[in-house]
Parts: structure tokens; C-alpha cells; sequence
């Protein structure tokens, strides 16, 4: 999960620095999803073990 997070941080980075790859709303707006569930998840986890 950890890994899964860095790549969509990664993406999202390169798709908004300035001359990056041309991106729709849509994809953008998955992929800041994608960070979302990660962190729920995290939360979740860590919620469990205590």
C-alpha cells in the first residue's frame, strides 16, 4: 500500500509540473481517489491494530 501511495503522489506530480503530460479533469480527479483510499486504508489499518 505504502508503494501504491508514492506512485500516485509520483503521477500527480508529474501530470501538474509545468509542460507535463496533457491530462483530463477526470484522470486528475482519479487519481487524487486513489490517494484518498490509500490514506482511509492507512487509517483503517491503523484504527484495527490498536
Amino acid at each position: 500500500m505504502f508503494m501504491g501511495r508514492i506512485a500516485v503522489t509520483r503521477r500527480i506530480l508529474v501530470v501538474l509540473t509545468p509542460g507535463g503530460p496533457p491530462v483530463g479533469a477526470a484522470d486528475l480527479g482519479l487519481l487524487i481517489e486513489m490517494i484518498a483510499v490509500f490514506v482511509a486504508g492507512l487509517i483503517a489499518v491503523s484504527i484495527v491494530e490498536k
